[in-house]
């Protein structure tokens, strides 16, 4: 079975690479063009675009939970509540813990930040521990 068409091979008779590989064959790359920042919303960078420092600056939490330091169990929750924007002066310990708020910077000693759905919280003596 042939088509009309000079070419033209159906879609039956060809793998996926063939069909990949002949679309490929035909098409030409777009010009590199040089804009303003203002100009080129929704264009695609033709070259790899490099930060000027590292970014984030700090580890953050991705998420709303508890930064932990440690294998666990963790028994003592500190008070203190690190919230983004704000420094936390917490240093955590092994077995140690604090709740954290997404995109908080996560305090020294983290080892994890977990996620407030998979957290069990109980409490000795009426403190939280």
């Amino acid at each position: 079975m042939t088509s009309a068409r000079v070419g033209v091979v159906p879609a039956v008779q060809c793998g996926l690479g063939l069909a990949r590989a002949r679309i490929a064959a035909d098409l030409e790359p777009i010009a590199v063009r040089e804009r303003p920042v203002a100009e080129a919303v929704g264009a695609t960078l033709a070259l790899a675009l490099a930060a000027g420092t590292p970014l984030p600056r700090v580890d953050s939490a991705a998420m709303d939970g508890y930064a932990v330091a440690g294998p666990g169990p963790w028994w003592r929750l500190h008070q203190q509540v690190s919230y983004a924007g704000r420094g936390c002066s917490v240093v955590l310990a092994p077995g140690e813990a604090v709740r954290i708020a997404t995109g908080a910077a996560t305090p020294l000693g983290t080892t994890a930040t977990l996620r407030d759905e998979h957290i069990v919280t109980t409490s000795v003596s009426g403190k939280p521990w």
